[in-house]
C-alpha cells in the first residue's frame, strides 16, 4: 500500500470512494485537502482534512476505504501519515466525530492509531421517526419556547445580501463549507431570526438526504449562550415543519454537537433515541479546542 497526496491528476481515481457533495467541495474548496491510498492501480482509501495556519491545527473530516480493502489499516495508516508530517511542520491534528460507541469502528480507527487519544464531548445523534418527531415537537410546553429575542423569523432562502453573506461565513467557520458546496441543505425549511441590522441571532439549518429518506438538523446555535429559549422556539418551527413533511418511511438525523443544543436535546428527547455520541481524537495525547 502506498500515500499520496490528491491532486487535480490524480483526483479523478479517488473521486468513486466520496459522496456528491464531498466531490463537488472537493473540487470547489481550496481549504480542503485530501491523501490517498492506492494499491498498485487500484485507489482504495482517501482521507479529508483542513489546515488552520493561524492555530497550527489539521482537523480530520472524512476517511473512507473500500469494502474489499477494510480491515487492513488503511485508514489507521493515513491518519498516521498524515499526523505524523503535520508534527513535523508544527501542526496538531485532531478530529470530531461521531460512534455508537466504544466499538464503533469510527472509534477504532483513532484508538488503534499510536500517539492518538480519544475524549467524549458533550453532543451526539439522536435518531427518530416521523411520529416519535412529533412526539417530542407536542410534549414541549408552550412557556419553555416563549421567544425574547428582537428579530425576525425568516427561511434561509428568503435571506439576501448582508444577512446571506453572514450566514455563509458563519457555516464555513463552523466547518460545514457553504451551502453552494451543500446541495442538501434545504433553505425552505432552514431559519434565521434576524435584528434591525440584518445580523443573524439564531441559525437552525436542516438538509434532506433523498436517496437516505433522511432529514438532518446539521446546524443550531444562538449568537448569545443564554438565548435557549429562542433557540427552541427557532428549532420547533424547523422540526415542526418537518413533521408535516415527512413520510412513513423517513427519519430525522438531530446531531448536537453545541453544548445548547444538546442540553435541550437531553431534556426533550427520549434517551432511547441517541443511537451516537460525539468524540475528538487528538495526535500526541493533546485534545486541542
Amino acid at each position: 500500500m502506498k500515500y499520496c497526496y490528491i491532486n487535480e491528476d490524480n483526483f479523478h481515481y479517488f473521486k468513486p470512494l466520496l459522496q456528491t457533495d464531498q466531490q463537488i467541495r472537493m473540487m470547489s474548496d481550496t481549504s480542503l485537502f485530501g491523501i490517498g491510498c492506492y494499491d498498485k492501480d487500484t485507489a482504495c482509501g482517501i482521507l479529508l482534512y483542513t489546515m488552520n495556519d493561524e492555530q497550527r491545527i489539521v482537523r480530520i473530516i472524512y476517511v473512507a476505504v473500500s469494502m474489499s480493502y477494510q480491515r487492513r489499516g488503511i485508514a489507521g495508516g493515513m491518519i498516521s501519515s498524515l499526523a505524523g508530517n503535520a508534527y513535523e511542520e508544527g501542526y496538531m491534528t485532531m478530529s470530531n466525530f461521531y460512534a455508537k460507541g466504544t466499538d464503533d469502528p469510527r472509534y477504532a480507527m483513532f484508538e488503534d492509531t499510536d500517539e492518538f487519544t480519544i475524549e467524549q464531548l458533550p453532543g451526539g445523534v439522536y435518531v427518530m421517526s416521523g411520529k416519535e418527531l412529533q412526539d417530542v415537537v407536542y410534549s414541549i410546553p408552550p412557556a419553555d419556547y416563549d421567544s425574547n429575542t428582537e428579530g425576525t423569523l425568516v427561511t434561509i432562502s428568503e435571506c439576501s445580501g448582508k444577512t446571506r453573506n453572514l450566514i455563509l461565513e458563519k457555516l464555513a467557520a463552523s466547518g460545514m463549507g457553504l451551502p453552494k458546496m451543500m446541495p442538501n441543505i434545504d433553505e425552505g425549511l432552514s431559519f434565521a431570526v434576524i435584528d434591525k441590522d440584518g445580523v443573524p441571532q439564531i441559525l437552525v439549518i436542516i438538509s434532506y438526504f433523498p436517496q437516505q429518506h433522511m432529514y438532518e438538523v446539521s446546524y443550531a446555535e444562538a449568537a448569545e449562550s443564554d438565548n435557549v429559549s429562542d433557540l427552541l422556539s427557532t428549532l420547533k418551527t424547523a422540526v415542526t415543519e418537518i413533521s408535516d413533511r415527512m413520510q412513513p418511511e423517513d427519519i430525522l438525523r438531530f446531531s448536537t454537537p453545541v453544548a445548547s443544543v444538546d442540553r435541550l436535546a437531553q431534556k426533550y428527547f427520549p434517551k432511547e433515541l441517541k443511537r451516537e455520541f460525539f468524540y475528538r481524537a487528538g495526535y500526541d495525547g493533546d485534545t486541542v479546542g
